[in-house]
């Protein structure tokens, strides 16, 4: 699906994504896309009146990086923004942003799901946006070449 600025279209995208539930929104990543993908996940936010914050799994970019592309593509940043943070404990960078949860490798789905669990009951509904889904599925899967792991 081809996304588009015009407000009309971007609403009637964004009520069809929240009258379908639960959706998983999967793209070619490229700076297109990104910009995209930024822009739904605030508008999902903005245009339902249910939602109230949006967390962010950060696999690709550091909370600082995601919320400067924010800046960047002019959407503002909501006060209810969380981020978990997978990459900064593993790549030994500061731990300093507000409303995030820095999970200590790119594995810990634990700390993934308390984080949300925590968020969801402090501020509600949220929008769960993962910044590279790839990036997750590759630290969790079996490399191809790796015969001891192959399901063969």
């Amino acid at each position: 699906m081809i996304f588009t600025d015009r407000d009309k279209e971007r609403e009637e995208v964004v009520k069809g994504f929240l009258e379908d539930g639960s959706t998983l929104v999967l793209g070619r990543r490229s700076a297109m896309v990104e910009r995209y993908f930024y822009k739904l996940a605030y508008d999902l936010y903005s245009l339902n009146e249910d939602i109230d914050g949006i967390v962010w799994l950060c696999y690709n970019s550091t909370p600082r990086k995601v919320k400067e592309r924010f800046e960047s593509y002019n959407i503002p940043i909501i006060e209810n923004f969380w981020c978990i943070d997978m990459i900064s404990s593993m790549i030994g960078l500061p731990k300093n942003e507000k409303q995030t949860v820095y999970c200590n490798t790119p594995t810990d789905y634990n700390c993934i799901f308390l984080t949300i669990d925590y968020v969801i009951k402090k501020i509600g509904r949220a929008v769960i946006a993962f910044d590279d889904v790839n990036a997750c599925l590759l630290y969790t899967s079996p490399s191809p070449r790796d015969l001891s792991t192959s399901r063969m």
